[in-house]
């Protein structure tokens, strides 16, 4: 697995516990662009999903991969 908007751009290489999932603050400024249900998968394998309040203030929430 990679990590990356479904298409994945680097090779996982972390640990949760030693990640500080910067990737994921850089997602957060592109997630208005994507749909509801968009994954992103963090460097550490973790992935996060795209969630919104019926459309309005999309972010990105932990969750099982």
């Amino acid at each position: 697995m990679t990590s990356g908007w479904q298409q994945p751009a680097v090779p996982i290489k972390r640990t949760p516990s030693t990640c500080g999932h910067l990737g994921v603050v850089f997602a957060s400024l592109a997630v208005h662009q994507h749909p509801e249900g968009h994954k992103w998968i963090c460097p550490c394998g973790q992935v996060y999903t795209v969630v919104s309040d019926g459309g309005k203030d999309k972010r990105l929430v932990k969750t099982a991969g």
